[in-house]
């Protein structure tokens, strides 16, 4: 079962709200629609706006998010519930119950979040029309890239304060 809310539904993390179809919601009431429509089994179409995972996901890409399937693997995209922001990043490393994520463009991580904070994962996207698959090799070239950015913004601000 796919459910698709078009546009206008929003993803933002600047923005508190979200609308669809005429409707706004909070944040708190699109993270339980979306756990709603995951945990049965459904998939939810939405909207990206803001520039944290550019350029894979630019502003205005479209996702199709699917329930989570164990194990959360690295380099996976999530949408996690981050403190009071809903995020579409990527899950950098896990520990136990816990996964650290970031977004690929942002300068800092969003820090280690309970596997219960992820609502579900990404397993396509649409940009301009075009539609990709997610594939292994997106997650580990992604993940890496990811990883080697974050490492290289770490040593720079250790060596500012060293």
């Amino acid at each position: 079962m796919s459910w698709l809310l078009p546009p206008p539904l929003m993803l933002s993390m600047q923005s508190v709200n979200f609308f669809v179809n005429q409707r706004s919601y909070t944040a708190l009431e699109l993270l339980e629609l979306c756990q709603l429509v995951l945990q049965r089994g459904g998939q939810l179409d939405l909207q990206v706006h803001g520039r944290s995972m550019h350029p894979l996901l630019p502003d205005g890409a479209i996702v199709r998010l699917r329930p989570l399937e164990p194990p959360l693997t690295l380099g996976t995209i999530v949408l996690a519930n981050v403190g009071q922001h809903i995020v579409l990043h990527r899950v950098l490393r896990r520990h136990q119950h816990t996964i650290l994520v970031a977004g690929d463009a942002n300068q800092y991580v969003d820090g280690w979040l309970p596997l219960a904070a992820v609502v579900g994962q990404v397993s396509m996207w649409s940009v301009n029309g075009k539609q990709y698959q997610w594939t292994t090799r997106h997650r580990w070239f992604g993940w890496s890239m990811a990883v080697l950015r974050h490492t290289r913004r770490w040593i720079r601000r250790k060596g500012r304060y060293a």
